[in-house]
């Protein structure tokens, strides 16, 4: 088993990654305290997922265009055209929903998210500064880097660079701590995101995992659920940082799972994964303004209880409204690209 499993099976990682949040942000009485509950109460890993995931396809993408500007505008269009389909009405609706007290624009350029902790749509600016300082840490990891005439490695390279985001995350942290509040839930995410940049070379060559990964993996993923989290008492910055290791040892039992069952090699078995995971960015933001929406109409006294009717209606709505969205991105971004195109000719 290699490393390039993972960018095999990327879109359907994607789409479990996806159906797990929504999963987590609708968990049910009928989880109860049992196993059940344990996977589901975990299920906002499934965004470490997300952030590992998009620094592999950074990777795969700007490897093949090493173009800045173009990985800009590629990266810009397939995350704002989404987001401004959906989030332009959202936010018009929330803010002049009754007793609103943020205006159209604090909502829709995310200043409600830095200043007043909402984080309906963090996701988005987060990601869009990654992608903005994704180019310095690809030549940083893969490019020659070389101090007093010595090249430097780069897994130092990329242990410095994780440094300096974790010194800087702690600064945040004891120098503005409204901030930090309001925003630790994007910027500790920042770590895994590098750490896929940096594996993505690995993917890309098809290097092998070492072996026993599937099996250490899992035995991983039962100890962080079943003892990490009841016996190790961590604050929330800590308990964030943990997330990584485990939504990497989530994506190698996923791939080695999927490659067991996979006996064809087509990836036809997981046809629902891969549905989910092409649309993962449309059914993100639709699910999270739909659960609001449906929160502030509906939340009594169904909602309070996360009834388990309510959650189906959600995500299945969700799956529906993001569907719809998806196509028309596609169009929109093929009318673009196609007049792009013509005035280049």
């Amino acid at each position: 088993m290699n490393w390039n499993l993972v960018s095999k099976y990327r879109t359907q990682l994607m789409g479990i990654a996806c159906i797990w949040i929504m999963l987590f942000h609708n968990r049910s009485p009928w989880s109860g305290d049992g196993v059940i509950n344990h996977i589901l109460s975990r299920g906002n890993v499934g965004v470490d997922m997300f952030m590992f995931l998009s620094g592999v396809g950074s990777y795969y993408s700007f490897r093949k265009t090493p173009d800045i500007a173009a990985f800009y505008k590629k990266r810009s269009v397939r995350i704002l055209f989404p987001y401004l389909l959906f989030a332009v009405p959202f936010c018009w609706w929330r803010s002049h929903i009754p007793g609103a007290e943020l205006s159209f624009w604090n909502h829709l350029l995310w200043v409600s998210f830095v200043k007043n902790g909402i984080t309906t749509t963090w996701f988005i600016p987060a990601i869009l500064v990654l992608y903005l300082l994704f180019p310095v840490i690809y030549y940083l990891q893969n490019e020659p880097v070389s101090i007093g005439g010595r090249v430097i490695h780069r897994n130092v390279i990329t242990l410095l660079i994780m440094l300096l985001c974790f010194i800087s995350l702690r600064y945040i942290m004891s120098a503005h701590p409204a901030v930090w509040k309001n925003t630790e839930i994007a910027l500790t995410r920042s770590l895994i995101f590098i750490v896929g940049c940096y594996c993505a070379k690995w993917i890309y060559e098809g290097k092998p995992l070492p072996p026993g990964s599937a099996l250490g993996s899992l035995i991983w993923i039962i100890i962080y659920l079943f003892v990490f989290f009841k016996e190790v008492k961590l604050g929330t910055f800590w308990i964030r940082l943990t997330y990584g290791p485990y939504a990497i040892a989530c994506i190698i039992f996923g791939i080695s799972v999927m490659r067991l069952l996979d006996k064809d090699g087509n990836g036809r078995r997981f046809r629902v994964l891969s549905f989910i995971g092409e649309r993962t960015l449309e059914l993100y933001l639709t699910h999270v303004m739909i659960r609001n929406i449906y929160a502030h109409y509906w939340k009594l006294p169904h909602f309070e209880e996360r009834c388990a009717v309510d959650s189906a209606v959600i995500i299945l709505s969700s799956i529906i409204v993001s569907t719809a969205g998806h196509w028309i991105v596609g169009k929109l971004t093929n009318m673009i690209n196609e007049h792009h195109h013509k005035a280049e000719v």
